[in-house]
């Protein structure tokens, strides 16, 4: 009988501040096992800038998250594989459960 294979669960992090957002982006690169080198060659732009970027570093990126944050709003990365449902957070779940609950990563 053929063994079956387990399918990883996508994981999404809800993003707080450019430090919170750096951190999510150094998780993601290492686990595609990809070092800062490598993910700065791709993007065109060299070591440092890649090792500010996950620091949280980037005034650019401050402002644009600080603008989301003062606006009501959260940053939230999802695998492109992730099938996605955004609901207010007092809106019953499809299956009765805790949104709140289903809602953290």
């Amino acid at each position: 009988m053929p063994q079956k294979q387990s399918i990883a669960k996508p994981s999404w992090r809800r993003i707080r501040g450019t430090v919170g957002l750096g951190t999510a982006l150094a998780n993601m690169r290492k686990e595609k096992s990809m070092t800062q080198a490598q993910l700065a060659r791709a993007l065109g732009i060299n070591r440092m800038t890649m090792a500010r970027m996950e620091s949280g570093e980037n005034q650019t990126l401050q402002r644009l998250i600080k603008a989301f944050s003062l606006l009501g709003f959260d940053l939230v990365v999802v695998p492109r594989t992730a099938h996605v449902e955004v609901r207010n957070k007092t809106e019953p779940m499809k299956d009765g459960s805790d949104p709140v609950a289903e809602a953290s990563p």
